[in-house]
């Protein structure tokens, strides 16, 4: 074995390693930079509208229960049997007015009328003989040459006979009223809402045998709150100041495609229920059974119903949806670039909208897309012909 060669073998590696590190050294130090580009934020691209000002017929929401304009008790007002029902008495028929709905035993009723008569035809007969027995003391008064007094021209018997005739004629009058209740009748167009009597029944004044409601009109008594009170109110009064058009009032329902009626107001209750502090409007619809065609189809009392009522205002506003709000009540518009972040001025809402009168510009441009963490005053980018 060489033993001269074995520091070389050791030697060997640890030079080639130092070598390599001064190469590597002297590389890095020549090695040039690769420039770095600065990353660039473009602010974010958003979808935004003009606003446009102008008078909006505001809407004030409501619903409630159809209710009968007119209902009314009938009762007896006479003493007796029922002895005939009408085929139209039924419940939930529609009944014509002046129909006959039921009849009373009439036998006693018509032999009073009949005895009426006969007195006023005796106390009428009475007259004629006290007048003609006046013209007789008269005639002979006159061949004397005399002025008769009143009492022998029978003055006082003919004024008292009188009177019998015009008692006579009362009670005659009297004796046709009771005979005609026998019969009682609708008093207007309407529906039997119930009916409280049947064949036989015994009848005595004041006895209720229905219970019906008119079909000219129905009513429909909305609740609204004070501030919907309020502008309801002004309206109304201006509406009835200046005899402008009744303000309108439409009905729907909650079906997929829902029916409509056209109703009015007709007025405001001057009360407030004290436990729910609830203000009233009552909207009147003509013809609510549609039975003269007024509308598409019927409308029902008892049915529900939802209401929009429509107030045309002075004042002009920016129309907004109410998606646009924030949960703090602003709103997000961009101008000039930047986004900003406005207070509005609620003149007006409704179920969708609402009606902004001040807090707004006219440069605004309302953004109507959304944005994560809105800042007042960053860069924004308004999307190509919404500017």
């Amino acid at each position: 074995m060489n033993t001269r060669k074995l520091p070389w073998r050791l030697i060997l590696p640890i030079v080639i390693l130092f070598v390599a590190v001064i190469v590597f050294y002297i590389l890095k130090m020549q090695a040039q930079p690769v420039p770095q580009n600065p990353i660039e934020h473009s602010p974010p691209l958003v979808a935004a509208q003009a606003l446009s000002k102008q008078r909006w017929p505001f809407i004030i929401e409501s619903q409630a229960v159809v209710s009968a304009k007119q209902q009314t008790q009938l009762s007896s007002e006479v003493t007796g049997k029922v002895e005939l029902l009408s085929s139209q008495f039924e419940t939930g028929r529609f009944v014509d007015s002046a129909s006959v709905l039921l009849q009373v035993s009439d036998a006693n009723y018509i032999a009073d009328y009949k005895s009426a008569q006969a007195t006023l035809s005796v106390e009428q007969a009475n007259l004629q003989q006290e007048l003609a027995l006046g013209e007789v003391a008269e005639a002979e008064w006159q061949s004397y040459g005399e002025q008769a007094n009143a009492l022998a021209l029978r003055k006082p018997q003919i004024a008292a006979q009188q009177a019998k005739v015009a008692f006579a004629q009362a009670q005659l009058d009297r004796a046709k009223r009771e005979l005609q209740r026998t019969k009682i009748k609708m008093p207007y167009d309407g529906v039997i809402v119930e009916r409280l009597v049947s064949i036989g029944d015994l009848l005595t004044p004041g006895t209720r045998v229905a219970k019906v409601i008119a079909t000219a009109q129905a009513e429909v008594r909305l609740p609204l709150t004070l501030a919907q009170y309020q502008k309801l109110q002004a309206s109304f009064a201006a509406t009835k100041k200046v005899q402008f058009a009744p303000i309108a009032v439409e009905l729907f329902n909650n079906l997929a495609q829902p029916m409509r009626w056209q109703a009015r107001l007709d007025r405001i209750e001057q009360l407030v229920e004290s436990d729910t502090q609830i203000f009233y409007a009552i909207a009147v619809i003509d013809d609510p059974y549609n039975l003269n065609q007024t509308h598409a189809s019927p409308l029902a009392v008892g049915q529900f119903v939802k209401a929009e009522i429509s107030l045309n205002t002075e004042k002009e506003s920016y129309k907004i949806s109410r998606s646009l709000l924030t949960p703090r009540m602003k709103l997000l518009v961009a101008n000039d670039g930047k986004l900003r972040i406005r207070t509005p001025n609620i003149l007006h809402q409704d179920q969708d909208f609402i009606y902004v009168d001040n807090g707004l510009k006219p440069e605004d441009l309302l953004i109507v897309s959304a944005l994560s963490k809105p800042v007042d005053g960053m860069s924004v980018r308004v999307k190509q012909g919404e500017q």
